[in-house]
């Protein structure tokens, strides 16, 4: 009698963690679509100084092609204000390393801020 309550409660034991590996997986699945799918994270009107280094440097970047083709000072300040501390750092990067855009570009949009 006691061999047959043994397995009984084996099986039990098994069927019991076979439902609470399977109630895990389900809620992590569940958590994953509703976090990836349903509600999933939107970052909406963060300042560029908030951004990697990297990106802030593509942020000046635009900003100066921005600065090239409408000539308009007030906004080509307030997208380089908008860097923050960063800018000066970033702006300084940008002439020593000007890659494909003109020197002569990045200068007049150097002067037009620092003034």
């Amino acid at each position: 009698m006691q061999t047959e309550d043994f397995k009984d409660r084996s099986a039990l034991i098994i069927l019991a963690i076979f439902f609470v590996v399977m109630a895990l997986l389900l809620g992590v699945a569940v958590g994953l679509a509703l976090g990836w799918l349903v509600f999933p994270v939107e970052w909406v009107d963060m300042p560029p100084s908030s951004l990697a280094n990297v990106y802030q440097e593509d942020h000046l970047r635009m900003a100066i092609d921005s600065y090239a083709f409408n000539d308009d000072c007030a906004l080509a300040v307030q997208r380089y204000e908008a860097l923050g501390e960063a800018g000066p750092g970033l702006l300084e990067g940008v002439i020593a390393d000007s890659g494909e855009q003109k020197i002569d570009t990045i200068t007049a949009f150097a002067q037009c801020v620092k003034d």
